[in-house]
């Protein structure tokens, strides 16, 4: 049997990051005891996972909300499905319509606004960058002068420039990370601060019921979504909630040194203890 390399599958079975900024990090909740896992042996599949290739479109040519970019000259605009242009070329630089039938584009390549459908500035190109922060919820992350924020859809300052050192350009249902003197949490999409900036590294969860992993210098614990510790901050790695799979802690770092590999983490308080056969545990 082949060995498992550890990174590899810790890339895979990872997520590629909730409502009290003052949780206790040593609180743990009894409904997930690792001491009383069920044993179940790690499968074949699990053991040797495949690697999906990634689908990457290019921006330019794919309809998103009935429409697409393209290219006249150097400057960009948007046809229809019909091939009609609706906004003439006159960007720089474009983003489709992904997000509330809204496109960030630059009409010089240095200043950054949004866009409706009829070619109307919702958002005026005054921003260094800018980028949607969850799919359809309105908010963006931009920067100006060196700092960042979050807006809403009509330019209204969610959280104000210079509140965080920096926020993340991804936000994962409802939530954005935010940084603060090296320390992270998170925000929703209103801007309260559900966890204040205490944790090294953070994981948000792929729903909205899942579990954020949490990084306190070199050990990993989980968190709910009220921000309390349900497992403590003690372990090799561990794993966000994912859309098809349980959280998930590592406590070891060999492989195959012990019978217990990782510890799958349900949202119901149910957990397993991932075993490797006793025939290839090494001696």
């Amino acid at each position: 049997m082949k060995h498992v390399n550890v990174m590899v599958l810790l890339a895979i079975i990872m997520c590629t990051n909730f409502i009290s900024c003052n949780s206790n990090p040593n609180q743990e909740l009894k409904a997930f005891d690792l001491s009383h896992a069920k044993k179940v042996n790690v499968s074949i599949e699990e053991m040797n996972p495949k690697i999906e290739p990634l689908n990457i479109l290019d921006d330019t040519g794919s309809y998103h909300n009935g429409l697409k970019s393209f290219e006249k000259n150097g400057l960009y605009g948007f046809v229809d499905q019909n091939n009609n242009v609706v906004i003439d070329p006159q960007y720089k630089y474009v983003q489709e319509f992904y997000n509330e039938n809204r496109a960030i584009v630059s009409p010089d390549g240095k200043k950054y606004g949004v866009i409706n459908r009829n070619g109307s500035y919702v958002i005026m190109p005054q921003f260094d960058n800018i980028m949607a922060l969850t799919l359809n919820s309105g908010i963006y992350r931009v920067e100006y002068d060196g700092e960042v924020g979050i807006i809403d859809s009509t330019g209204e300052n969610v959280v104000k420039y210079g509140k965080y050192d920096d926020i993340d350009y991804w936000g994962f249902y409802g939530f954005v990370k935010v940084r603060k003197e090296n320390k992270w949490g998170f925000v929703d999409i209103n801007g309260m601060e559900i966890v204040n900036p205490q944790y090294d590294d953070i994981e948000l969860p792929l729903d909205t019921e899942g579990f954020a992993a949490v990084r306190i210098n070199n050990n990993w614990g989980l968190i709910d979504l009220n921000g309390n510790v349900i497992i403590p901050i003690e372990h090799k790695q561990a794993s966000c909630t994912g859309e098809k799979h349980p959280a998930q802690i590592f406590p070891f770092e060999g492989m195959y040194d012990r019978e217990i590999v990782w510890f799958d983490i349900y949202k119901d308080g149910t957990v397993i203890a991932k075993t490797i056969p006793k025939g290839l545990l090494k001696k």
